[in-house]
């Protein structure tokens, strides 16, 4: 049981660098940034997970500074910092608790006709601490990732427009804890279809329906794969200042499964 608990962290840390590149993918393009403009974003995701009595949740703020360097190609760089809290029954309650500060870089290249892809790499430093029994054990490790993301939006009429969207990520973990020490490789497939609203000029609405698999366990019932829904909005103050929030919701996933993003974005 413990070596599953530990494997769960594990692949919350390797498959970050996919959520962290789809973070910077969608800020830069919200913004729809012109040659030699900057784009400045912070970031906050709440995940909150839980299937009987077992809770997984994790909250993640980045902040981001892309780059448009000419008409189809940005580059940004981001700081970061996640946090993941594991509670695992019966009580008391064995508890477990993940801190990692990632830095990385990510790349877009637009192809044209509604076309992009992208690349990142991410580097994590983990950081755990767990405790069963009244006994605390800490371990410590460290994480790389490298991301690759298409997308295609094909306009249906003056204000709807539907985005399909695949990517996959490789991450290779090294984790030591008093006793145990391993390393472990982690392939993660995403792939998304959204339907999007032009409402007015300043306000797009989304909706949609994300998958997700792996080559290990991603869910608190053993899956290796995950489906959510997914809504969105994407509202401008001005010309350079945007929000954009999100909201995921596992379907046949655990007993609650729910993801909410805001992304706060300022052009110069």
């Amino acid at each position: 049981m413990i070596t599953k608990k530990r494997q769960l962290s594990r692949s919350a840390v390797a498959v970050c660098g996919a959520v962290l590149f789809s973070t910077i993918f969608t800020n830069a393009k919200a913004q729809s940034l012109q040659p030699g403009e900057r784009l400045l974003a912070f970031s906050y995701t709440n995940l909150q997970r839980e299937d009987a009595g077992t809770e997984r949740n994790a909250d993640t703020a980045i902040i981001s500074y892309t780059y448009q360097r000419t008409t189809q190609m940005a580059f940004t760089g981001y700081i970061g910092q996640s946090r993941t809290e594991g509670i695992f029954p019966p009580t008391p309650a064995d508890r477990q608790e993940t801190d990692n500060p990632l830095v990385g870089v990510g790349m877009t290249y637009s192809l044209g006709s509604g076309r992009e892809i992208g690349a990142s790499l991410i580097y994590g430093d983990i950081g755990e601490e767990y405790t069963s029994g009244g006994t605390t054990t800490r371990g410590d490790g460290d994480t790389l990732t490298a991301s690759l993301r298409f997308s295609q939006t094909i306009p249906l009429s003056e204000q709807v427009f539907l985005t399909g969207a695949v990517s996959g990520a490789v991450s290779k973990s090294e984790y030591d804890t008093p006793g145990i020490s391993n390393s472990s490789t982690s392939i993660r497939y995403d792939g998304s279809l959204t339907v999007g609203y032009v409402a007015t000029p300043d306000l797009v609405l989304k909706a949609g329906i994300h998958r997700a698999s792996a080559n290990n366990v991603i869910t608190i019932t053993g899956d290796r794969g995950l489906t959510r829904g997914k809504i969105g909005a994407i509202y401008r103050f001005n010309q350079d200042t945007a929000i954009a929030l999100n909201w995921m919701e596992g379907i046949g996933a655990e007993d609650t499964h729910q993801r909410l993003q805001i992304n706060l974005m300022r052009r110069f």
